[in-house]
């Protein structure tokens, strides 16, 4: 997944007011990225650098004209990362109405945080059939120790208690944030 970075501040206030609008008729989801998965996290926003998920992946397949049978087939290439992780902030946004975070620190970026209790748990969504290792999850753990992590794949439930990450099918994510 690309990153969304006006360079210029008056490149962002140009799109600023368009891209509330379409926040506030709930057609698209912007995630804010934070530099550092501290409390409080809003605090380490960087207004001018987000990630824009549309609010419906079927709309988004048909926006990018994906045929039916690419979809049933399967064949749909590196692109279907993208598209699990919107459908990933779909289900987020549905179940908590707020705000998406997502962090970044140098070359390491997990795809969503969120917080229970003081905790901050991050999400990382792998498009892969066979989820190989994690590096910017792993990354995140060890930096900032969080009591669990989750990982999001095509594949089955696991649990790994080492590095205490919870695997779950991406259909099944929103159970998560109950």
């Amino acid at each position: 997944m690309s990153i969304f970075f006006c360079r210029k501040k008056h490149g962002f206030d140009s799109i600023r007011g368009p891209l509330a609008w379409l926040e506030e008729a709930r057609l698209c989801i912007k995630c804010c990225i934070v530099k550092k998965a501290q409390h409080p996290l809003l605090s380490y926003i960087d207004e001018n650098k987000f990630k824009v998920f549309l609010f419906d992946i079927g709309l988004l397949n048909c926006l990018l004209d994906i045929p039916g049978e690419s979809i049933l087939e399967k064949r749909i290439g590196h692109y279907k990362g993208y598209i699990f992780e919107n459908f990933i902030a779909q289900e987020i946004y549905a179940k908590t109405n707020k705000r998406l975070i997502s962090w970044n620190e140098g070359i390491a970026e997990v795809e969503f945080l969120i917080t229970k209790g003081a905790d901050i748990i991050p999400i990382e969504v792998k498009s892969a059939a066979k989820s190989k290792r994690a590096r910017s999850l792993d990354s995140f753990i060890k930096r900032y120790h969080p009591p669990l992590a989750y990982k999001l794949t095509r594949g089955n439930y696991g649990y790994e208690p080492e590095r205490k990450i919870v695997t779950v099918p991406v259909y099944c994510g929103e159970k998560i944030f109950t």
